[in-house]
């Protein structure tokens, strides 16, 4: 699915707040001013993405994949939704760090912007 990049993707347009200067290449302000001084805004999160972040986990999504591969050449496409599938079923451990505290005007403007312009 796209859930996944999707979420990712998002995650990235909120730590693009570290960009210099005033205003970002969307037009979102990205610096505050602090008694005048302008002050560099960094990024929300740090962001992992674990694909073998457990061995015994790894090791039933080999089992299961080579069994399904194994067992889907005569399974119809209608009941092949029922079996093992690793575009859904794959594990992953996504890690997100919280560098900085959230800043609504900010982070959620990103946030609101980028899906906006995602979902046209």
């Amino acid at each position: 699915g796209t859930s996944l990049p999707n979420f990712m993707a998002l995650v990235d347009a909120v730590n693009a707040s570290e960009v210099d200067g005033s205003i970002n290449n969307d037009g979102i302000q990205c610096s505050k001013t602090n008694g005048g001084k302008v002050e560099a805004r960094g990024p929300l999160f740090q962001m992992n993405l674990f694909e073998d972040f457990d061995t015994k986990v790894s090791a039933m999504h080999t089992t299961l994949l080579s069994e399904s591969k194994t067992t889907m050449k005569n399974v119809p496409n209608a009941k092949r939704s029922s079996q093992y599938d690793p575009n859904r079923h794959r594990p992953l451990l996504l890690v997100l760090q919280k560098l900085r505290l959230y800043d609504e005007d900010l982070d959620g403007g990103l946030a609101r912007h980028h899906v906006k312009m995602r979902d046209m």
